[in-house]
C-alpha cells in the first residue's frame, strides 16, 4: 500500500469512528461466535468500494464504543476470522 492510499484509508476509518461514536446503533448486527457486536462497512478511498471493517459493540450503560477489530474485510484474512480469535 503507498503512502496516498494508507492516508485515504486513515482518513476513511478516522470518519467513521466519529460517526459511530455519534450513532452507535448505525452498524449491522452480527451472529454466530459474534453475538452482541456489530460491524459498519465503507470504504477507503472516497467513492470507491466498501472494503473495510469494523467491529464494535456499545456498552448500553456507558453508551461508549467498543472496537473488537477494524482492518480490511479479506487482507490478510477475513476480519471476522480475526475478530473471533482475538483474546478477551
Amino acid at each position: 500500500m503507498d503512502d496516498e492510499n494508507f492516508a485515504s484509508a486513515v482518513d476513511a476509518t478516522t470518519h467513521m469512528l466519529d460517526l459511530l461514536m455519534s450513532q452507535p446503533t448505525i452498524g449491522k448486527e452480527l451472529d454466530h461466535k459474534l453475538v452482541g457486536w456489530r460491524r459498519v462497512k465503507y470504504p477507503s478511498r472516497s467513492g470507491g468500494f466498501a472494503n473495510l471493517r469494523i467491529i464494535y459493540r456499545v456498552d448500553k450503560k456507558t453508551n461508549r464504543v467498543e472496537l473488537r477489530a477494524f482492518g480490511h474485510r479479506n487482507n490478510p484474512v477475513s476480519i471476522y476470522s480475526m475478530a473471533t480469535r482475538t483474546e478477551r
